[in-house]
C-alpha cells in the first residue's frame, strides 16, 4: 500500500499553513524576496503576497518581514517565528511518514509515538539501541530483562555507581 499524508494546519478553520505555503516560505528565506520566492515556488506574486498576508494575520505573529522595492530593490525574510513554523512542519511531516511505515511493518509498535519514533528514526550508532520492554525487574540483583520483538531476551545487571568506588 502506497499511502501519502498531507498536513494542513489550520487556525479557526482557515488555512494557516500547508505544503505550498511551506514552500513558499522556504523559497523566500532562500530568494530573499516574496517576488523571487513566489517564481521559485511556482506560483504568482499576487497569490504569495496574499498567502504572506493570510499567515501573519492568523498566526497573530510576522512570519515574513519585507521593504519594498524600488530603485535599490526590496527585500523579505522569515522571522524567528517563520523558521520555526517551517522547521515545526518538516518535524511533522516525518512523524507522519514514519507512522505511515510503521502502517506496513507488523513488528512495529503502533501503541507509543516514542516506540514508532524509534523503530525508524536513523540511529547514530548499533551500540545499545534497542527496542523492546522490560519484561522484569529484580530490584535485589539489579538485573533488567528485556523483551525484544525478536526471539531474544537481554538481561543486564547495574551497578550504582555507589558500587563502582
Amino acid at each position: 500500500m502506497n499511502l501519502t499524508a498531507i498536513s494542513t494546519l489550520l487556525i479557526e478553520n482557515k488555512i494557516f499553513a500547508n505544503p505550498r505555503r511551506i514552500a513558499l516560505l522556504n523559497a523566500i528565506h532562500q530568494t530573499g524576496s516574496i517576488s523571487k520566492g513566489a517564481k521559485l515556488a511556482g506560483i504568482s506574486y499576487k497569490a504569495a503576497f496574499d498567502a504572506v498576508k493570510d499567515m501573519n494575520l492568523l498566526a497573530g505573529s510576522t512570519l515574513v518581514t519585507s521593504e519594498k522595492g524600488g530603485k535599490g530593490g526590496g527585500g523579505a525574510e522569515l522571522t524567528r517565528f517563520g523558521l520555526r513554523l517551517v522547521q515545526m512542519y518538516e518535524l511533522l511531516n516525518q512523524i507522519q511518514d514514519m507512522g505511515l511505515k510503521a502502517l506496513n511493518d507488523e513488528s512495529a509498535p503502533l501503541d507509543s509515538l516514542l516506540g514508532v519514533m524509534s523503530r525508524f528514526s536513523l540511529q547514530t550508532s548499533a551500540r545499545n539501541q534497542f527496542f523492546g520492554r522490560i519484561g522484569s525487574i529484580e530490584r535485589h540483583s539489579c538485573m533488567i530483562a528485556l523483551r525484544l520483538h525478536l526471539p531474544t531476551h537481554i538481561v543486564s545487571m547495574l551497578r550504582s555507581p555507589m558500587a563502582v568506588r
